[in-house]
């Protein structure tokens, strides 16, 4: 891929990059959307939160009734969690689950984050409201081990954390055959979405769990 095709995947927009990347969107109407929502991630993942999150309001201002504006809240989300502004980001998480419950049909991750941000952060007061939105957005049989892992796995450090050790036993035992899994139920992309290696001490927790024992680890856990 050339330079010139990697005008909406840039790490941070200098300000000859900002010009040419408005020039180039001007001329892409029917993709102007997707090209900045694309930009924008790029832009968290290079650490670049406050010119993401312009370019995250610029969408949210410009195209409310956006197709993919659950993603956008979420990408929202994301950042300000990344900038330990959480209250925020719980807000903007609360607001994607909200869009996607409006307007079903672009799910995404919202619920799964919150819930690993309530447990991260200790928030108590929260542990019911996480369990709520994830039971909203169960799903008995993922096509991929990594979103089982992450469904199984939260619902089981929420309830432990709340103090139902003995319900969160089967979830964690879920999770944690969903973490060994070589292979995904997708038919045709087997090795995607698996956990491999990741998320360790998530892992540990959820051992400590089905082993009735408490855990000693450090916390929190981390992002997802």
């Amino acid at each position: 891929m050339s330079a010139k095709d990697d005008w909406f995947r840039l790490p941070c927009l200098t300000d000859e990059a900002k010009v040419e990347f408005e020039r180039r969107l001007s001329r892409s109407r029917s993709s102007r959307y997707e090209y900045m929502r694309i930009q924008a991630y790029e832009l968290v993942q290079a650490s670049a939160f406050d010119q993401a999150l312009t370019l995250i309001d610029r969408i949210l201002a410009e195209k409310p009734d956006y197709t993919l504006a659950a993603w956008i809240w979420e990408q929202r989300a994301d950042c300000l969690r990344k900038m330990k502004r959480s209250a925020e980001a719980i807000a903007d998480y609360v607001k994607a689950i909200e869009v996607v419950k409006a307007r079903p049909g672009v799910r995404g991750n919202a619920h799964l984050s919150l819930a690993s941000l309530v447990y991260e952060l200790k928030r108590s007061d929260l542990y019911e409201t996480a369990l709520g939105f994830l039971t909203d957005f169960w799903d008995a049989n993922p096509i991929f081990p990594w979103h089982e892992f992450q469904q199984f796995g939260m619902t089981a450090l929420l309830l432990n954390a709340a103090g139902e050790t003995k319900g969160a036993k089967a979830p964690a035992r879920r999770a944690l055959a969903a973490a060994a899994k070589e292979r995904s139920n997708a038919a045709n992309h087997r090795s995607l979405g698996l956990v491999g290696n990741a998320h360790q001490q998530m892992r540990r927790e959820l051992e400590a769990i089905v082993g009735g024992r408490p855990f000693q680890g450090q916390r929190p856990i981390g992002a997802l």
